[in-house]
């Protein structure tokens, strides 16, 4: 992959294309399992699509080995970071979201995490949404009584945005 800061790329993963992003968003995207190696990716100006695993300097976070499900004592004690985390917590979950067009939180699915912003993806449209992290005010996690092994089953998560 070049790394000239003029060339961009996108991918293509899961029926979705990605905005155009400079090369070293596509590597923070790549190694953060925003998509995976059989990705299809494309450089600014060229026709072709090629696989992910065959473009020179991108890496990709190992798929997670099965592990056993949090005990509740562990579940109990989950502890995030940084915003970031607790919203990567819920990739591919429903969330709340306060959509400013639609005056009143909605509920969205969490599609991705990036190191600048989360994508979501409402019923009503075709396109994700891509957020960045600065403009969130606020996250609320609110226990749905579901009593799920891990946080993210047994709480909904509410992002409030400036």
């Amino acid at each position: 992959m070049e790394q000239k800061t003029s060339t961009r790329y996108r991918y293509r993963s899961e029926g979705r294309t990605s905005p155009w992003m400079s090369g070293s968003e596509l590597q923070a995207a790549a190694r953060d399992g925003v998509f995976t190696d059989d990705a299809q990716v494309q450089m600014a100006g060229h026709a072709e699509w090629m696989t992910a695993r065959d473009v020179k300097g991108l890496s990709f976070t190992p798929v997670a080995e099965e592990t056993e499900p949090a005990t509740e004592e562990e579940d109990r004690l989950t502890r995030f970071n940084t915003i970031r985390e607790v919203i990567g917590s819920f990739t591919r979950q429903d969330v709340e979201i306060d959509l400013k067009e639609r005056g009143t939180h909605v509920t969205v699915n969490l599609c991705a995490t990036s190191t600048d912003h989360f994508e979501i993806l409402d019923d009503d449209a075709v396109e994700r949404t891509f957020i960045p992290f600065h403009q969130v005010r606020s996250l609320v996690a609110i226990d749905n009584g579901k009593g799920g092994s891990i946080y993210r089953e047994n709480h909904l998560l509410r992002i409030n945005l400036v």
